[in-house]
């Protein structure tokens, strides 16, 4: 990675963290004011530039929060499909379900944003969010190598069988969602 675009994520990075941080702090009414005053900081040909970089990295940390918020699903989710209690085709389906359900809110939420219908709404960010929104987009790609007709003996790395998305969940991704949702060791036990 170039050093310029390191700078320039590291840049996005603390722009969202000063973002959090008010967001946590301030009430709603400084929170708009403060998003207005930042807006009019630039000269007027740059607005439109900087308000759709403003809604990219807005748009980022909903995602983050709106994952955050849906935890209680996915985990629950991915205990019953660990348990044996739901297949691997159910599990995919209502995964992407919910994922896409997350989707929609997020743009949903954006778009009111960006029309200025209302104001920006307050929400509680926290880097647990964040790991958790990563962890669920990087699950959803696994999950999207699922094959139903794939039998353990058919290996294959661009495919799984179900067993074998069990194990990559249950060995790669509950220590990981233990750690960031502070669940116990038996959460995701049988």
């Amino acid at each position: 990675m170039s050093k310029k675009l390191k700078r320039e994520k590291e840049d996005k990075f603390e722009e969202l963290n000063k973002i959090a941080d008010a967001l946590v702090t301030n009430t709603r009414s400084d929170l708009e004011r403060e998003f207005l005053e930042k807006m009019n900081q630039k000269p007027k040909k740059d607005r439109s530039k900087n308000l759709d970089q403003k809604l990219r990295n807005y748009r980022i940390l909903i995602e983050c929060f709106v994952d955050w918020n849906s935890r209680h699903p996915y985990l629950n989710l991915l205990r019953q499909f660990l348990r044996k209690e739901i297949g691997g085709i159910t599990f995919r389906l209502e995964f992407f379900v919910l994922r896409g359900q997350n989707r929609a809110r997020v743009t949903e939420i954006c778009d009111i944003i960006e029309e200025d219908k209302n104001p920006i709404p307050d929400f509680y960010y926290t880097s647990k969010s964040e790991d958790f929104s990563s962890l669920i987009g990087d699950l959803y790609f696994e999950i999207d190598l699922y094959d139903p007709d794939r039998e353990d003996s058919d290996w294959d790395e661009f495919t799984y069988s179900e067993s074998k998305l069990r194990s990559l969940i249950q060995e790669e991704y509950v220590p990981i969602f233990q750690k960031c949702c502070d669940l116990e060791n038996s959460f995701f036990q049988p």
